[in-house]
């Protein structure tokens, strides 16, 4: 009267899930189409796992460890061929001037004749009468007449000198005419001394033939001094 097991057994269950008798269910339970769908998802979730582990591990293998300089000849060639990094020169830095011998030996010479020079005239500026014969209180040719009225100064002879005592006489007394032109009204010994420190200033400065050039320079400067 009831159909046989066998026939049961291949008919689906028409409870599936609410199902509850399990294996002791005479039908058929097929699993329906939403437990296949998430199934699938959950195998090809599995899958991708798999493959994501697979490519970390593969990474992994690959990577090379670094090593230490000791064990790395390319390493420690690097480092020894290195070279220090040297920092740019400052900016108030200057390069100091190279000069040839020859021309730091004139530069010398020209300075040691400026301070001779300097020195020489400072030391006249003290003692300039010792310079003149009639000015010279000291001297035997010593005119007192000097203190209360101008005279031209004579200057003491110098034997081996450069240039000649008549030349340097007639430069005196020519500087010695603008010089009483510009300091009127000053003690009557006082164009004298001007006189006697310029002329000395000129011999003290001149080398060889330049004393005549350089009276010509200052007597031009005087006479536009006394024309003011």
């Amino acid at each position: 009267m009831f159909p046989s097991l066998g026939l049961l057994a291949q008919i689906d269950c028409p409870f599936r899930e609410q199902c509850h008798r399990g294996s002791t269910c005479l039908f058929k339970h097929k699993p329906s189409h939403s437990i296949k769908h998430a199934q699938q998802q959950l195998n090809s979730i599995q899958q991708r796992d798999m493959a994501m582990k697979e490519e970390i591990l593969l990474e992994d293998t690959v990577a090379q460890p670094q090593t230490s300089s000791k064990n790395n000849p390319v390493a420690v060639r690097a480092a020894v061929t290195r070279e220090p990094i040297t920092p740019w020169p400052s900016s108030e830095f200057k390069p100091k001037p190279t000069y040839t011998e020859h021309v730091s030996q004139r530069l010398d010479e020209k300075e040691r004749a400026a301070d001779s020079a300097k020195s020489a005239a400072s030391d006249k500026a003290g003692q300039w009468r010792g310079l003149t014969l009639n000015y010279d209180s000291a001297g035997p040719a010593y005119d007192p007449a000097t203190e209360e009225q101008a005279k031209v100064p004579q200057l003491k002879a110098v034997v081996g000198d450069k240039v000649g005592y008549a030349r340097r006489q007639r430069a005196l007394e020519t500087i010695y005419k603008y010089s009483m032109q510009i300091h009127q009204g000053a003690e009557p010994w006082v164009p004298a001394k001007h006189a006697v420190l310029e002329e000395a200033e000129l011999y003290a400065t001149s080398v060889g033939g330049t004393y005549h050039g350089k009276l010509l320079t200052c007597l031009k400067s005087l006479k536009q001094q006394a024309k003011k």
